[in-house]
């Protein structure tokens, strides 16, 4: 794994929740998520939607609490800010992740 090949201090992620603590302190979140799932009925998802991919991009806190995500699209230029995760991932589920301090 690069981050442990290159002696850079880190830490697992488990959930988008997760991350965001971590975020509180500053540094960055790599993290991996499934673009999509199918849902009910209801809007709950019932499965990843393996066909529509994943997708990883690091991650910094805004001063107000939300988001700001690097490589947020495949034709993103910068970064773009979000006031929360769902507001980014939309029906996204949380893959994998690593905390890197500042």
């Amino acid at each position: 794994m690069f981050l442990k090949d290159n002696g850079i201090p880190h830490s697992l992620l488990m959930s988008f929740n997760q991350a965001t603590a971590a975020l509180k302190n500053g540094g960055v979140a790599i993290i991996t998520f499934w673009n999509e799932t199918f849902q009910d009925d209801s809007g709950n998802p019932i499965a990843v939607n393996l066909f529509k991919g994943a997708h990883t991009v690091a991650v910094t806190a805004t001063a107000s609490g939300g988001i700001r995500v690097y490589n947020a699209y495949n034709d993103s230029i910068g970064p773009r800010e979000f006031d929360c995760w769902e507001d980014y991932i939309k029906t996204g589920v949380f893959m994998c992740g690593y905390y890197i301090e500042n």
